[in-house]
């Protein structure tokens, strides 16, 4: 096991259940990752008495979006985004901090901290960002009945995100 390997089971304390109710006493850091965006949130939401002040590690395969929007609600801020590329795949590691501080909705959709990383991944994940809101609104453009305010949001997100490629 890597935690042996790397001699941190004095450090470290792993838990297996349902959310978060395995844990039971304060922690400094709590890590919820591997699951989609809407598994993640309802953790937090279900396990907020449990965070106790912890700060958060949080990675989603899909829809952080989701996350991202339920911090402040939990009273969190969300401190960094750090994307990231293993196997093939992108993905995006967020810590959270205890705090208030509402998002903007674009920093809901397209991420705030994530826009000051200095990864070498930022670029190449931002370009592949674009790349799947312009799949979506090739969908939407061919749809027979497309949402023209959705349409207007995708194409002022990708010039976003296409700006700071």
């Amino acid at each position: 096991m890597e935690m042996i390997r790397l001699n941190l089971l004095e450090k470290v304390s792993l838990r297996l259940g349902d959310g978060l109710s395995p844990v039971h006493e304060k922690c400094d850091v709590i890590s919820v990752m591997g699951m989609g965006g809407r598994t993640i949130r309802d953790i937090l939401r279900t396990g907020v008495s449990r965070l106790q002040g912890a700060s958060l590690i949080l990675s989603a395969h899909t829809d952080w979006h989701l996350i991202r929007a339920v911090l402040p609600e939990i009273g969190y801020i969300l401190e960094q985004e750090e994307p990231c590329f293993a196997a093939g795949r992108y993905y995006l590691v967020l810590r959270a901090i205890p705090g208030k501080k509402d998002l903007t909705d674009q920093e809901i959709r397209l991420g705030g901290p994530l826009f000051s990383s200095s990864s070498p991944v930022l670029k190449p994940f931002l370009k592949r960002r674009a790349e799947v809101l312009s799949e979506r609104l090739a969908g939407l453009l061919s749809a027979t009945d497309p949402d023209p305010d959705q349409i207007e949001q995708l194409r002022q997100d990708i010039r976003f995100l296409s700006s700071r490629i």
